[in-house]
């Protein structure tokens, strides 16, 4: 599986409830914020790479992952969102080159 994609999956595993999820901390206990839950996994994995997976989230939300998880008002809903949408642009992107059709002769 790709690494980056190994991360995304298992931060959005590790914050499903809302209580897992903190803001202005990476870790307290078995609480984590966004950028805490892809720590998390990777320290706990060989394969995974959270350096990656961060920027891939930092591209796709236009700013520092840690800044916009602790954003005034941010919700528990908006980070499991934006991990399902960072999920689905990785799966997207390793995928839609092999299934684009081109319209040529098979």
């Amino acid at each position: 599986m790709d690494q980056v994609l190994e991360c995304l999956i298992a931060a959005r595993k590790k914050l499903d409830k809302p209580e897992n999820w903190i803001q202005k901390a990476y870790h307290i206990g078995h609480r984590a914020c966004l950028v805490g839950a892809l720590n998390f996994h990777c320290i706990n994995s060989e394969h995974a790479d959270a350096t990656n997976a961060r920027d891939f989230l930092k591209n796709m939300l236009g700013e520092i992952p840690e800044k916009w998880n602790d954003a005034v008002g941010r919700t528990h809903t908006e980070v499991l969102a934006a991990l399902d949408r960072a999920i689905d642009l990785r799966r997207d992107s390793r995928v839609l080159p092999e299934h684009v059709d081109l319209g040529g002769e098979a």
